[in-house]
């Protein structure tokens, strides 16, 4: 199976390379058909015929995700089940394209913008994702309006928890929410409105983060955690999976939250 998935690797960089030359093949026979082909000229059209073939290529793009359907969440095989092998084939356009472009073309906003959505990815045009953002399963991901997501950050909205063991979950960011630098957000990670999530904090999947909650640097969310609204979380928190923080909570730096934490309420902290 896996040689079928290399095939469709070199099959999507043959059609890539295809769409960025056929433009500028087209200016080179077309000056010659009218009999005006100068090298001088040729050059000077060459980088609209770049343009105009990113263009395609990226219409190429949206027009095959029109046709496929988006990875379902769930837990799959590698790559006997269904869910597995929709993951791998969306994965492979949206993936080369962030590879060749996301470095550069992520500078111009407009060209950001279609890029993401081209690859379908739920974004809203306000917010703004960085040209050294890690993404991948770009259709697992949606992002509201007016939120920033810092440089370096990783959302990996599927994760293999073991060999040949996949597991798919939407990431989904609301709106008016910023995300710091070298965030991690694993699969299932849900985070509410005027949110605010500082640097190198790591949500470990499954999570649910309540509207306009703070959280400092540094701090670890393990799994199947809720957190409430209006919640205030310190620097180098480790929060352990499966906890439950009230809305309303202040949570001291160095704290270690195990099960339910009510307002008002005092834990172990580390040192």
């Amino acid at each position: 199976m896996s040689a079928i998935f290399t095939v469709l690797w070199f099959f999507c960089v043959y059609i890539f390379i295809v769409c960025l030359i056929t433009p500028s093949l087209v200016l080179h026979y077309g000056l010659v058909a009218i009999d005006c082909f100068n090298v001088y000229l040729f050059m000077m059209l060459l980088p609209v015929s770049l343009v105009m073939g990113i263009l395609l290529l990226l219409g190429t793009v949206r027009c095959f995700y029109q046709l496929v359907p988006a990875t379902p969440e769930g837990r799959f095989e590698m790559f006997a089940d269904k869910g597995a092998i929709l993951w791998a084939i969306n994965n492979a356009p949206s993936t080369l394209v962030l590879k060749w472009f996301q470095s550069s073309l992520f500078l111009n906003d407009h060209f950001r913008n279609i890029i993401l959505k081209s690859l379908r990815c739920d974004i809203a045009n306000s917010s703004w994702v960085t040209s050294n953002t890690h993404l991948s399963d770009l259709r697992n991901i949606s992002i509201g309006q007016n939120s920033m997501i810092g440089e370096n950050c990783f959302f990996a909205p599927s994760i293999q928890t073991r060999r040949n063991r996949l597991r798919i979950a939407n990431i989904q960011i609301g709106n008016d929410v910023m995300i710091g630098y070298g965030c991690l957000l694993i699969a299932g990670t849900y985070i509410d409105n005027n949110t605010a999530i500082d640097v190198g904090v790591r949500i470990y999947g499954y999570c649910k983060i309540g509207v306009n909650t703070q959280i400092g640097v540094n701090t670890q969310i393990h799994v199947n955690t809720i957190i409430g609204d209006d919640v205030s979380i310190g620097k180098h928190c480790i929060i352990h999976s499966r906890s439950r923080i009230d809305s309303g909570s202040v949570i001291p730096n160095h704290t270690v939250v195990s099960g339910h934490w009510k307002a008002n309420s005092t834990q172990q902290k580390i040192g």
